[in-house]
């Protein structure tokens, strides 16, 4: 019987001591294949979870290091309205707001081939906000291209 205060002493019945340590090893040692399989299959496991990882983290980089070379904006504020100059100068005063300009736009619904197709119109910025990602050719450089 122990009293308050002593320590518990365990005599050494740990690992392969035990009947239940025992039992573990035997059963390894009578079904290897099956043991070696199921720790091969956990570490492929393992391994695709952690390449998912990893690829997930690269791939929001690289979005996010291309959405700064182009200047992408990260809030759209929009209005049925519309918004003026002095709700854009509001905007700007915003804690933690590097750039805020207006723009205009209009969907245009067109029919091309016998297919309805809706065409986003966006003015170009002033302030070099959103440049579109040309493939080829080159941007507008003088007003009426």
């Amino acid at each position: 019987m122990r009293t308050p205060g002593q320590s518990l002493k365990l005599n050494g019945n740990i690992g392969m001591k035990t009947a239940f340590g025992k039992s573990i090893f035997r059963s390894i040692a009578e079904s290897k294949k099956r043991f070696f399989s199921i720790v091969m299959i956990s570490a492929l496991g393992v391994t695709m979870l952690v390449g998912i990882y990893a690829a997930c983290q690269v791939m929001y980089l690289s979005a996010d290091r291309f959405y700064d070379g182009q200047s992408l904006f990260d809030v759209r504020v929009l209005s049925t309205l519309g918004l003026t100059e002095k709700d854009v100068d509001a905007l700007s005063q915003v804690n933690g707001v590097v750039t805020a300009e207006g723009g205009y736009s209009d969907s245009v619904h067109i029919t091309v081939n016998g297919a309805q197709k809706v065409v986003e119109l966006a003015a170009l910025s002033t302030k070099g906000l959103n440049v579109p990602y040309v493939v080829t050719g080159r941007l507008p450089q003088a007003s009426g291209e």
